[in-house]
């Protein structure tokens, strides 16, 4: 079968299974060009190649079963740089990208910055600071083992390694343990309110619920970062969290009212917020 003919076959069956028309679509052409090992952007230029539709009907099967792409295949994209991908960490998301981008532009003029990113995952935000900020120094940090594991995998995979440290500890507890300070912490944590959880859709609620899990209303873990990072910046520094599209305003009065004050609110591609930075009111 011609691979114009595939996409629309798979697209097709993934819309009866559910899954959003764009996201359909998406997810075939990702899939195909991981097929024909070619990258996204070169599909166009193979769409009268043939694959038999036997070569991807397990992947199918398991899409429409609700598996994420990003396990099927093993690894995903964010900024620019392959990830490997496992249900051991939160897959990154492509609205992520404009934070990651946020951090870099704050930091590109700075002198060798010292970095924290708090509850690294996969390590996207952290890789991304790393690839983009040729002399920063990054510390990833993680509760889990298994998610430190494959974010140092990636670290090793794009030659990354010896810019990072990764320590596994609750939140802030080892950088604060460890007497460092930074110019920049930045934070993914979990913000989806406990109770949202079995209301997601299928693919997410295949990956890790201590990535998501944020607590009743899914502010917790920006209480305890409001209660703690002003202890970790330097003068000037900032503190930059990626939250939910409606979060913004609650985040900022929980950090008023930890002695942060609110730079600016980051909205990603959509145009729905994605993010926060903070300084301290003593910087």
């Amino acid at each position: 079968m011609k691979i114009c003919q595939l996409e629309k076959k798979i697209t097709e069956e993934l819309c009866q299974a559910g899954i959003e028309a764009n996201e359909a679509a998406s997810m075939a052409r990702i899939l195909l060009a991981y097929k024909l090992s070619i990258g996204l952007s070169q599909l166009p230029l193979h769409r009268d190649d043939e694959l038999d539709d036997a070569a991807i009907a397990d992947e199918l099967a398991q899409l429409k079963a609700g598996e994420p792409l990003q396990y099927i295949i093993g690894e995903t994209e964010f900024m620019g740089l392959t990830l490997s991908c496992t249900p051991s960490a939160l897959i990154p998301r492509g609205d992520s990208e404009v934070v990651a981008e946020r951090a870099i532009q704050l930091m590109q003029d700075k002198q060798s910055p010292l970095i924290a990113d708090i509850c690294t995952g996969c390590g996207a935000y952290a890789l991304a600071l790393a690839a983009h900020l040729q002399d920063a120094k990054i510390w990833a940090v993680d509760i889990s083992a298994e998610a430190l594991a494959l974010a140092a995998h990636n670290a090793q995979q794009l030659q990354l390694e010896d810019r990072i440290t990764f320590l596994k500890g609750d939140l802030l507890a080892p950088l604060l343990e460890a007497g460092l300070t930074f110019d920049l912490i930045v934070s993914n944590p979990p913000y989806i309110p406990s109770m949202e959880l079995p209301t997601l859709p299928p693919q997410v609620r295949r990956e890790p619920a201590i990535a998501l899990d944020g607590g009743a209303d899914g502010l917790y873990f920006y209480r305890r970062l409001a209660a703690d990072s002003d202890k970790l910046l330097n003068v000037n520094g900032l503190l930059l969290m990626e939250h939910g599209y409606d979060q913004a305003t609650e985040i900022a009065d929980i950090m008023s009212e930890a002695g942060f004050r609110l730079l600016e609110v980051i909205k990603d591609y959509t145009g729905h917020q994605r993010g926060s930075l903070f300084c301290c009111h003593h910087s």
